[in-house]
């Protein structure tokens, strides 16, 4: 898989792989490393070099030749350069097979490859592989002009380790580069265009020529004959490449190869040929104007969704992070965040006991019938109001709930002894079951009878005969008496 983007003006490619496995099979992993690099295309014909820095990561499971008890021993007493003198990658990258032009940091960690599941020990399954670093980063820049910049830099390794995640058999390696990124100046880069375009000349390389005639009986048909038109095409040849000619009305369009040949034409302004005053201009004078009206309908005319604002200053320097005020707390030396606490359990607050006392009902007022009886506007009835029941809200022996101070009240005592045994069952005569009310059946309703078979009106028709005569019967053969 590799993706690519481009910074301010410096394109960056990603690539990440996954090549042949095997301890052996070292060629099939050379093999897989040219063919992603071949068939790696983007759009607008960019191939992977064609970026200005390409970083590769994956598992290329590159091996170690070397006896792997041996290695775990070295890893043991980390002595790390002396397994990757036998690193199948650095050997392949020595020879010119792999990986050329590339950098690598310094390996430092031990092998990532061959991990049992959630633990730190290595392969120890049937077929127990040896250890390797297998899971690498390495990253190169291209560079335009080689000896044209003093300060020209690949990039700045910041860190080269491995994270302890054991959800895999692999350790995941971690690579942070410090890479350098052009910006273009706008307003240079405006300036610089403005100039080419300017000695490109017009893109139509044309040029009118005017004939500036001394007497007013001569005719335009007649100064360009053959003779002036060969005079004037040899002239205009050591300019350069004509390749059109057209008559427009009283003037001449002259075509060039390229606009700088015509460019050339127009400055000569006027010259004498063959006794008459020729003037040369070009068609498009204002190529300028025109070309950068062609250049911002086909720019990028977008707006931002938010106001760009100049990116803080990164601190690339691997150390604990310190806190606003300056110290050092307890979770930044532990190097993460602390996690959120559970909340609290919610209060079960015990119902507390206390008495309910019911109070009486007041009596009613009786209401005047009468009240009713007086129309007011509207066609409704006014009601008379009922008077209101005022309560002395510091009688406190109206209250509902009277509540008791004590905060721990028994109704009852508390059993001390164990629960009494249940009650005894006699299986001799159990006791009757309850008789089940079945629903009365649905009442049956007779069926009609059939009607009767109609009696036959006359004779019966005769038996027809039988067209064909009977066959003769066929004579029994008699056995003689043995």
């Amino acid at each position: 898989t590799a993706i690519r983007f481009v910074l301010y003006s410096t394109s960056m490619c990603f690539v990440c792989a996954h090549f042949a496995a095997g301890q052996n099979q070292v060629a099939d992993r050379n093999a897989d490393y040219a063919e992603i690099t071949r068939k790696i295309t983007f759009p607008m014909g960019r191939t992977l070099n064609s970026h200005d820095y390409v970083f590769w990561c994956g598992d290329f499971n590159y091996r170690v030749n070397m006896d792997k008890d041996e290695m775990k021993e070295l890893i043991k007493n980390k002595a790390y350069d002396e397994i990757l003198q036998h690193d199948q990658l650095l050997i392949e990258q020595k020879a010119g097979n792999v990986f050329k032009n590339f950098i690598e940091g310094s390996i430092t960690f031990p092998p990532t490859y061959k991990y049992d599941l959630f633990s730190d020990d290595y392969d120890t399954s049937d077929k127990c592989r040896a250890p390797a670093w297998t899971d690498r980063v390495l990253w190169k820049r291209r560079k335009q002009i080689p000896e044209s910049d003093s300060e020209w830099s690949s990039g700045q390794l910041v860190y080269y380790g491995r994270s302890e995640l054991k959800q895999s058999d692999h350790r995941p390696v971690i690579a942070i580069i410090d890479v350098d990124v052009f910006q273009v100046n706008e307003s240079r880069r405006n300036f610089v265009f403005m100039e080419v375009i300017q000695d490109l000349g017009p893109p139509d390389a044309t040029i009118i020529i005017h004939v500036d005639s001394t007497q007013p009986n001569d005719d335009d048909s007649s100064i360009f004959d053959d003779n002036f038109m060969m005079v004037l095409l040899q002239e205009l040849s050591q300019i350069g490449e004509v390749i059109l000619v057209r008559f427009v009305d009283d003037t001449m369009w002259v075509t060039f190869r390229d606009g700088q040949c015509a460019l050339v034409a127009a400055k000569k302004g006027k010259t004498q040929l063959c006794g008459h005053s020729l003037t040369m201009t070009l068609k498009t004078p204002n190529w300028q104007d025109l070309t950068k009206k062609e250049i911002m309908m086909c720019s990028n005319n977008t707006v931002p969704l938010c106001d760009y604002r100049e990116p803080l200053p990164i601190d690339t320097s691997l150390r604990k992070p310190e806190s606003r005020s300056g110290k050092v707390t307890p979770s930044d030396e532990a190097g993460r965040s602390i996690p959120p606490s559970r909340p609290p359990q919610p209060v079960v607050h015990k119902p507390k006991a206390g008495v309910i006392s019911i109070l009486p009902r007041p009596p009613q007022p009786q209401i005047d019938t009468n009240a009713y009886q007086e129309p007011i506007p509207g066609g409704a009835f006014r009601k008379a109001e009922e008077p209101s029941v005022e309560y002395n809200k510091n009688d406190q022996s109206s209250a509902i709930y009277e509540e008791i101070p004590s905060e721990e009240f028994e109704s009852s005592p508390i059993p001390s002894g164990p629960p009494p045994p249940p009650p005894g069952w006699n299986m001799e005569n159990p006791p009757p079951l309850p008789q089940r009310q079945l629903p009365p059946p649905p009442p049956q309703t007779a069926r009609p009878a059939p009607p009767p078979v109609p009696p036959r009106a006359g004779v019966p028709p005769p038996i027809p005969s039988r067209s064909a005569p009977t066959p003769p019967m066929t004579p029994r053969r008699t056995l003689p008496p043995q």
